[in-house]
């Protein structure tokens, strides 16, 4: 009994590399952070749309458990705006259209957890074809601006890109209006002012002044 006790206790420590390990990106999209946790299963010579991964069917969007979306700030995605918070993303793969699907569940494990009502976002999307093969599945962010970014998926030959957008606006006049209040005004503070009205706020007026 001892020594069946001692190889139990030795196997449950022993740590092997998981299928599909997982993975965190993290970047600033104008003054948000984004995050996203997932995890990266590998082709290992499947088909992976249509077959694996069945096209109609609610998709985890990677493996285990179900794939988080972090924003430190508001962000809009597919026309709704959603606070700053964590959701879950899922998707519909088909092939001539995806359906993306922003929910409130980020906590389940795959799919399994998923309802439809707890959507927040549903967003069509037509996929792309690349000219190389991705062995293992990625989730970039990618065509970053000061307000604007892109969330793409890669697997495969397919790649699907969602769009995001948060505005700064309100913030950084808030922080223009507070400087200019200051005691003491720091000179460089008028160029970015001035910039940022100019660039982003198209206020040409306030840019003169």
């Amino acid at each position: 009994a001892f020594a069946l006790t001692l190889m139990v206790s030795v196997n449950a420590q022993i740590k092997t590399p998981a299928p599909s390990p997982a993975a965190k990106i993290e970047q600033v999209v104008g003054l948000t952070d984004v995050s996203i946790d997932y995890s990266r299963p590998a082709m290992r010579g499947r088909t992976i749309f249509g077959d694996l991964v069945p096209y109609g069917k609610v998709w985890r969007t990677g493996a285990n458990g179900a794939t988080k979306l972090t924003f430190s700030d508001p962000v809009t995605i597919g026309g709704k705006t959603l606070p700053a918070g964590s959701y879950g993303l899922f998707t519909i793969p088909g092939a001539t259209e995806w359906t993306v699907i922003i929910n409130t569940n980020s906590k389940g494990w795959g799919s399994f957890e998923y309802k439809e009502a707890e959507d927040l976002v549903r967003l069509k999307v037509a996929p792309e074809t690349t000219g190389s093969t991705t062995e293992t599945f990625s989730i970039g962010i990618e065509a970053i601006t000061a307000q604007t970014a892109i969330i793409y998926l890669k697997w495969g030959k397919t790649k699907v890109n969602i769009p995001i957008s948060t505005d700064i606006r309100p913030a950084v006049r808030a922080q223009i209006e507070a400087a200019s209040a200051a005691a003491t005004v720091n000179p460089n503070m008028y160029q970015s002012a001035a910039t940022f009205y100019l660039e982003l706020d198209n206020d040409y007026n306030k840019a003169l002044v």
